[in-house]
């Protein structure tokens, strides 16, 4: 007496083969997301006295005219402000003149930009997840004792932040 016939083999040989060829491209395709970079997002806060205050997110680099044309503001009389390029994660204010700053720290974050090191208070440090008050002080410390902090990596010096720490902070700080 036999248990299968062989079409019936045949046929759970192709499951079999069919199962397995999914669960390679599978895996394949995480691994490959896991290396993949992600695309550069250009983010701005516009406030102050426009129709559409808000933030934008675009993938290319804008100017200060392209900004105000979308948030409907007057175009500005000097040209040459006016076509220069705006850094991401800025924050642009626009009353009588149009002004310019970073993004709060809780506001960088929030979209995954880096807080800038030179300028942060304890307050904005301890947004980013990892560093508490302790090390926040710390951190400012250090900077205050060595002019500012030119390389990430000079974390490490510090005392309580080591490769470990300093790789789970390092993609929300900038120098």
């Amino acid at each position: 007496m036999r248990l299968y016939n062989q079409r019936q083999l045949v046929i759970i040989w192709l499951i079999i083969c069919l199962w397995s060829c999914a669960a390679f491209l599978q895996r394949r395709s995480v691994r490959g997301e896991q290396h993949r970079q992600p695309r550069q997002k250009f983010i701005y806060e516009i406030a102050g006295n426009v129709v559409h205050e808000g933030f934008y997110c675009f993938s290319d680099e804008q100017t200060v005219f392209s900004l105000l044309d979308i948030v409907g503001y007057p175009k500005p009389a000097d040209k040459d402000k006016a076509h220069a390029t705006v850094p991401n994660g800025s924050r642009i204010i626009c009353d009588r003149s149009i002004h310019i700053t970073p993004m709060s720290a809780a506001a960088r974050i929030n979209f995954f930009l880096p807080v800038s090191l030179a300028t942060a208070t304890p307050d904005e440090l301890m947004l980013v997840p990892g560093i508490g008050k302790a090390r926040a002080q710390a951190i400012i410390q250090y900077r205050n004792n060595h002019g500012g902090i030119v390389n990430l990596r000079e974390l490490m010096d510090m005392q309580g932040i080591g490769k470990g720490g300093l790789k789970n902070v390092l993609h929300y700080l900038t120098p």
